[in-house]
């Protein structure tokens, strides 16, 4: 049962609480009423019961997550990393600084529904996937007392592309060669990179887009180019069709 102090001109409250089978009180001054520390400590109480730590301070949720993401996604491919940072940014622009202690699954749904506007399936379900990790860590540092993302739907207005649509085809695999080639000669000399090795990096994307283009599944182009997984494919890819984007 909290017990509510007069401080001054204003009020607060103390709450027992044991951790680690030790006494230490939860303690809060500087409220204006009555009323105001009471329905305040109501809400920490209610916390408490529900096997959560309350946190006195706002914990901003785009803050927790790319916390959370330096923490335990380091070892991580630089793509897979730039998918966090898309994240954390969709996260940042929807929610602002709101505390994560603030969010229900109702407000989550809404921002499930607000990006999948003109987005395909797969992102959403790739950014809905990071969050759900990100928050069940808060549950297990009882920051919260549920994963809110649980029992969320899916939304998307974009049918996904086939990987042909999204990669290389022989032509555009000549005109990017023809291109760049030089370009990128020159830049790969001045970084210390042969000729040879420029030109085979090159030569292997264009084998992988020809295959693509002859129906080969990209799991079977991805062992054949020796990738780890079809991300990695996927990824490198796409850099080589945004400069195909450019070039046209």
């Amino acid at each position: 049962m909290a017990s509510i102090i007069k401080k001054g001109k204003g009020y607060g409250y103390s709450i027992c609480n044991m951790e680690d089978g030790k006494q230490k009180p939860i303690r809060k001054f500087g409220l204006k009423t009555i009323k105001e520390a009471r329905i305040a400590a109501n809400e920490i109480e209610n916390m408490l019961a529900k096997g959560a730590l309350p946190q006195l301070e706002p914990l901003p949720f785009n803050k927790y997550f790319n916390k959370w993401t330096d923490l335990y996604k380091k070892d991580i491919f630089i793509s897979t990393r730039n998918n966090y940072n898309y994240s954390g940014l969709l996260l940042k622009n929807f929610f602002g600084n709101m505390p994560i202690q603030k969010i229900d699954r109702d407000k989550y749904q809404e921002f499930l529904n607000s990006i999948g506007e003109n987005r395909a399936k797969e992102t959403v379900q790739k950014v809905n996937d990071h969050i759900r990790s990100c928050v069940e860590n808060a549950v297990i540092d009882q920051i919260i007392p549920h994963n809110f993302t649980r029992k969320t739907n899916i939304y998307y207005t974009n049918d996904a592309k086939s990987p042909v649509e999204k990669h290389l085809n022989v032509g555009d695999s000549q005109r990017l060669y023809k291109t760049l080639y030089e370009r990128i000669i020159n830049e790969g000399k001045k970084s210390g990179l042969s000729t040879y090795m420029v030109f085979l990096a090159l030569a292997r994307y264009t084998h992988a887009s020809v295959l693509l283009s002859k129906g080969l599944p990209l799991q079977y182009v991805s062992e054949r180019l020796g990738h780890r997984n079809i991300d990695t494919t996927k990824h490198l890819l796409d850099l080589y069709s945004t400069q195909i984007e450019k070039i046209q």
